[in-house]
């Protein structure tokens, strides 16, 4: 692997340094730097990210810091004398540039161009956009994801086309749906760079559709291959879990974050407006074995409760051989199959499952059913432990 060499039981990260760059590095040719281990599978992981770093710290290149060095345009520079006097005349950086390329004989490439502000280059804008983003911090990261995957691709605005850009998003194999999201972040980001250098850079957005694969639809699992989970499983948070999805149809993260009640279920954090409501608990249910269960949880990415106990959850349905089509989330689905076929009216099955609701009347004014009204469709639910016939 490149950036790798071993010395006695160790890996160490090397980087070759680009000529253009080691003014940044003191004139250094080499970094090393050691991986802290002798096992090469997680030396190599370690060797990317030590030399990632590297490339990051030397993210202005070698036209960059010749440009640091130079006056400002206009400013009055000493060009000769004649006659024993002092010739001065405007300072013009993009010409003294062009001449020291010349004198050394460097290619005035698009770094070159980005220095001289004859060419807009994406990177020197992404630390800027990112830190005006006001969305939730996964959403942000998912944002800069998208971008930095498009700088990757497009370093420079005047690469960027209608065409080309149709064939980057389409050639990631996502859904439609993710590259519209993609599209969308992309976007902002290009009117972002607009408004910070009061320009105008084109509209390669224009009419611009994109098509992916269909986005695979989640499937519902029946009761017995609830049961058959719930069964499998051998520790007791994680069943716990389960069971409480299975009677009453909660988001995960919704059981790990919720007050539970003797009798009923305080929903206050939730993926959707329409997700905060309070739910009678299911007679199963025992809630100070559900708050203990909350105690031992530990938060993961972003702060959710839910991240590393649903990993190892999905993990675990998937080693029991169910496709993409069929993971947690499945157990919400069976759930709402469940009132569906036991007759339960749209309504009171969208309050359970906290589902935004189409009607004006309902949707927007009603301050939601009373939670006593909501029991006798909890109670349909069958119980899975023991597992019901």
């Amino acid at each position: 692997m490149p950036y790798l060499r071993k010395q006695k039981d160790r890996y160490f990260a090397t980087w070759d340094i680009p000529e253009k760059l080691r003014p940044k590095f003191g004139g250094k040719r080499r970094l090393t730097k050691t991986t802290g281990t002798g096992n090469k599978s997680l030396a190599q992981r370690r060797a990317y990210q030590i030399v990632e770093a590297w490339k990051q710290q030397a993210d202005e290149t070698y036209w960059d810091w010749v440009a640091g060095q130079l006056p400002e345009d206009g400013t009055p520079t000493d060009i000769g004398e004649y006659k024993g006097e002092t010739i001065r005349e405007p300072f013009n950086r993009k010409s003294w540039m062009a001449e020291f390329a010349w004198e050394h004989d460097l290619p005035l490439d698009d770094d070159f161009k980005s220095a001289s502000g004859e060419y807009v280059r994406f990177k020197d804008y992404l630390g800027g956009w990112f830190n005006q983003l006001t969305t939730t911090p996964k959403t942000n990261d998912q944002k800069k994801l998208d971008v930095s995957g498009f700088i990757e691709a497009f370093p420079f605005a005047h690469l960027v086309n209608r065409k080309k850009l149709k064939e980057f998003l389409e050639a990631q194999g996502k859904a439609t749906t993710s590259l519209k999201r993609a599209l969308g972040s992309i976007k902002g980001f290009w009117s972002y760079v607009e408004i910070e250098l009061d320009v105008t850079l084109g509209d390669p957005f224009k009419n611009l559709s994109v098509v992916g694969r269909t986005k695979l639809q989640k499937q519902a699992f029946s009761h017995d291959e609830i049961c058959s989970i719930y069964d499998h499983l051998k520790d007791n948070d994680q069943k716990l879990l389960v069971e409480v999805a299975a009677l009453t149809g909660m988001r995960i993260e919704e059981i790990c974050c919720s007050t539970f009640e003797q009798d009923h279920i305080d929903v206050r954090e939730s993926k959707t407006r329409a997700g905060i409501r309070v739910l009678p608990l299911h007679s199963s249910l025992d809630a100070t074995a559900i708050t203990e269960m909350q105690g031992r949880l530990t938060p993961g990415a972003y702060g959710r409760l839910s991240h590393t106990i649903g990993k190892d959850l999905n993990r675990h349905i998937t080693k029991m051989g169910y496709g993409p089509e069929k993971t947690f989330h499945s157990i919400r689905k069976y759930v709402a199959t469940r009132l569906e076929n036991n007759g339960v009216d749209e309504l009171i099955a969208a309050r359970i499952l906290g589902h935004n609701l189409k009607t004006m009347s309902y949707g927007l004014y009603s301050g939601g059913a009373d939670v006593e009204r909501l029991r006798p469709s909890i109670e349909l639910l069958k119980s899975i432990a023991p597992c019901a016939a």
